[in-house]
C-alpha cells in the first residue's frame, strides 16, 4: 500500500506535466518566426464532421482537481500505511463528533467494525434490543483487556438504547471499578460507578423476577462493592478500596458457589482476588535480583491462581482468565505455565488490542519472539484501526515498545519501523516509565550498530525535551563517533552525557514501586556503556569490563518491567569484553545468566562495539 501512495504521488507532477505539454500544444513544430501573427490574415480551415468531444479548455479546468485528489489520495496511503508513521499521533488526526463519547450511533459503528470475539462465556444477558446487546457485548471485551474508558463508551451506549438492560447497568458500575494496572479510582470514577450501582440494585428491586440468576447475582456482588452508598466521602471512611474488595470479594465467592464455577464468575472472582496485591503476586523475590521470581505465591493470588486453572480447563480460550494468568506469572521464573494462555490471546480477535499484545509477554520471557513481535504489529493495527473510528486505544505506546524489544532480540527491522524520533519524544518518556513509551529510534539504532544513520539523522541533545532524552541522544552520538574512530567527538559526547546524568529527576513514581522508571540510574548505565566502549578504543579492555561490571550491578536492581527498563540487556556487553580479555569461563558464566533470562535471544552487543 506504501508503493501505491508514492505512485500517486509521483502521478502528480507528471499529470501536470501533460497538462503544460496539452496547454503548449505538443503536436505542433515549434515556429521560427517570432510574431507568427503580425502582417498576417489568418485563412480558415474547412471545418471536418468530427464527434463531439471536449476542449482543452474543458480539459485545464478539469485539472487543479485531478491534481489535488492525487495528491490527497497519495499522502492519505501512504501515511496510512508507511510502517514508521503508523503509530504517530499527528498522522492518525480523525475529526470525532464531539459527544462521541455518549453517542450510540457512533459506538455502534465502531463495535460493528472492531472484530472482538465471543465475550459471553454463559453470561446471560436480558435485553430487548440487539444493539443494546452489541454494545453489551463490547464493554465486557474491553473491560477483559483493561480498557476502561471503551468499556463504559460500549456501556453507556447500552443504557441508552435499553434503559432496563440489567446487565448493561452492571457492566457500566463495573467499569468505573480498579484494574490491576489501574489500583486508584478517582472521586468522579467513585461517583459515576456509585450512580450506575444505584440503577441496577433499582432494577433488581423493582423487576427482580424478570432477570436470570446470575444476572441478580453479579448486580448484587457490585453493590456490596459499592456499599449500597451513594456518598464518596462515606465508602472512604469505612475503609475504601480495600474494604470494598473484600466485601466484592466474598459476594462473588457465594454467586460462583451457587452457579458452579461460571466461567466470568471464576475469572472476575480471580481478578478481584489479584487487585488485593496488584503487581506484587509472591512472598519473596528469590533468585536473580533482576526478576521478581516466585519464592511462592502469596494466599489470594494462589487461590485466584487455582481459580484460574480451573476455568481454562473447561474453557480455555476464556480471555479474561488467560489475561490473568499471564500477569500472574510473567514475572516468575516459571513463564511458562502461562503460555497456553497467551497462545489463546494471540489468536483472539484483535479487536481489543491489550488482549492480543499481553501474549507478547510470555512470548518474550520464553524466547518466541518472532510470536512477540507478530502479536504486537496485531495489536499496533488494532490501536490504529480503534483510533480511525474515534476510539480510546489502551496503552498504545506500550505495545509499540514490546514490539520493538523482541524485534530487537533477534536484529528485527520493525523496531525501527516503529521507533520515534528523540525530538518526538514526550515528557513522559522520562517521567511515567520508559516501558510503556515508545523505545526512541536513537536507542534502537544503537542496538543494531547504525552509527552513520546516526551521525546523519540522529536528534541533538539541545533538542531533546528533557535531561533523560538528551543524555541519550549524547550517548547515541558519543556511540556513534567511537563506532567511526572519532575517538575525541566522543568523548566530548561522554563528557556532555556524564553532566546531564547527575541533573536527571526522578519519575512519577517513588523507589521500591513497581513502577519505578530508574531514570538517574539508567542515566548511570549510558555512562558507564559509553564510557566501556571508549576504553576498548583506547586498548583497555580491563577497564572496560570494571565498567561494565559496575553497569550490570545498576540495572540488576531494576524492578520487573516488560520490556525491560533499560533497552539493552547490560549482562551481553560484559559477557563480550570478558570474552575478549580470554577470561572464557567468566563469559560463559555472565552469558548464560543472561540467558536463562532472554532464551534464544541473538544479540551479543558486538553491534556496539563489544566483541
Amino acid at each position: 500500500m506504501e508503493a501505491v501512495g508514492l505512485v500517486l504521488l509521483a502521478a502528480v507532477p507528471l499529470a501536470a506535466a501533460a497538462v503544460v505539454t496539452r496547454r503548449g500544444g505538443a503536436a505542433r513544430a515549434p515556429s521560427s518566426d517570432p510574431h507568427p501573427s503580425v502582417g498576417r490574415r489568418a485563412i480558415p480551415r474547412r471545418r471536418q464532421p468530427t464527434l463531439a468531444r471536449p476542449s482543452a479548455s474543458h480539459w485545464t479546468q478539469c485539472v487543479p482537481a485531478l491534481l489535488a485528489l492525487l495528491l490527497l489520495g497519495g499522502l492519505l496511503v501512504y501515511t496510512t500505511w508507511h510502517p514508521g508513521l503508523r503509530t504517530a499521533p499527528h498522522v492518525a488526526a480523525i475529526v470525532c463528533p464531539k459527544d462521541s463519547e455518549n453517542d450510540p450511533r457512533v459506538n455502534l459503528k465502531l463495535h460493528a467494525v472492531m472484530p472482538l470475539g465471543e465475550s459471553y462465556w454463559g453470561l446471560p444477558v436480558t435485553a430487548r434490543s440487539e444493539a443494546a446487546m452489541a454494545h453489551f457485548h463490547a464493554g465486557v471485551v474491553h473491560q477483559y483487556g483493561f480498557n476502561r474508558p471503551e468499556a463504559r463508551r460500549a456501556h453507556k451506549a447500552a443504557t441508552v438504547l435499553d434503559p432496563d438492560c440489567l446487565m448493561c447497568w452492571w457492566g457500566l458500575a463495573y467499569a468505573y471499578t480498579s484494574s490491576l494496572n489501574e489500583p486508584e479510582v478517582s472521586k468522579e470514577e467513585l461517583a459515576l460507578g456509585m450512580a450506575a450501582a444505584a440503577r441496577a440494585a433499582e432494577l433488581v428491586e423493582a423487576r427482580g423476577s424478570e432477570y436470570d440468576e446470575v444476572e441478580l447475582g453479579f448486580a448484587v456482588a457490585l453493590s456490596a462493592y459499592y456499599g449500597g452508598d451513594s456518598n464518596e466521602t462515606r465508602w472512604r471512611e469505612a475503609g475504601g478500596e480495600v474494604v470494598a474488595l473484600g466485601k466484592h470479594i466474598e459476594a462473588l465467592r457465594t454467586l460462583c458457589g451457587k452457579v458452579g464455577m461460571h466461567a466470568t464468575c471464576g475469572s472476575i472472582l480471580a481478578e478481584n482476588l489479584m487487585k488485593q496485591t496488584s503487581w506484587s503476586y509472591f512472598t519473596e523475590q528469590a533468585g536473580s535480583p533482576h526478576e521478581w521470581k516466585a519464592g511462592s505465591l502469596k494466599p489470594t493470588a494462589a487461590e485466584a491462581a487455582e481459580i484460574l486453572g480451573a476455568v481454562l480447563v473447561e474453557n480455555p480460550q476464556h480471555p479474561l482468565a488467560s489475561h490473568l494468568l499471564v500477569h500472574l506469572f510473567e514475572s516468575s521464573d516459571e513463564p511458562w505455565r502461562a503460555e497456553r494462555a497467551a497462545d489463546a490471546l494471540a489468536a483472539h480477535p484483535v479487536g481489543v488490542s491489550h488482549l492480543v499484545h499481553m501474549s507478547g509477554h510470555i512470548y518474550h520471557r520464553i524466547g518466541r519472539y518472532e510470536d512477540s513481535v507478530r502479536a504486537g504489529l496485531a495489536a499496533v493495527e488494532s490501536d490504529r484501526l480503534l483510533r480511525r473510528h474515534c476510539g480510546t486505544p489502551y496503552a498504545p505506546q506500550h505495545n509499540v515498545a514490546l514490539t520493538q524489544s523482541s524485534a530487537m532480540a533477534t536484529g528485527s527491522p520493525v523496531a525501527l519501523e516503529l521507533a520515534p524520533s528523540l525530538i518526538d519524544v514526550g515528557e513522559e518518556y522520562s517521567t511515567v516509565l520508559t516501558g510503556i513509551q515508545a523505545i526512541p529510534r536513537e536507542l534502537v539504532l544503537c542496538r543494531l550498530g547504525g552509527w552513520r544513520e546516526i551521525l546523519r539523522t540522529g536528534a541533538p541533545a539541545e533538542e531533546a525535551k528533557t535531561n533523560f532524552t538528551a543524555a541519550i541522544a549524547d550517548y547515541a552520538r558519543g556511540l556513534a563517533l567511537a563506532g567511526t574512530g572519532e575517538e575525541g567527538g566522543a568523548v566530548v559526547s561522554l563528557r556532555s552525557l556524564e553532566r546531564r546524568a547527575g541533573d536527571i529527576r526522578d519519575g512519577l513514581f517513588p523507589k521500591g514501586h513497581p513502577w519505578y522508571g530508574s531514570y538517574r540510574e539508567q542515566g548511570q548505565i549510558l555512562a558507564l556503556i559509553l564510557g566501556a566502549r571508549l576504553s576498548l578504543m583506547r586498548g583497555q579492555p580491563h577497564d572496560a569490563a570494571e565498567k561494565m561490571k559496575a553497569a550490570v550491578a545498576v540495572q540488576s536492581a531494576f524492578p520487573y518491567m516488560e520490556p525491560e527498563v533499560f533497552y539493552l540487556p547490560t549482562r551481553q556487553c560484559l559477557g563480550a569484553v570478558l570474552r575478549s580479555l580470554g577470561d572464557l569461563e567468566s563469559a560463559e558464566a555472565v552469558l548464560s545468566e543472561d540467558l536463562a533470562e532472554h532464551p534464544n535471544s541473538k544479540q551479543r552487543c558486538c553491534e556496539l562495539g563489544f566483541c
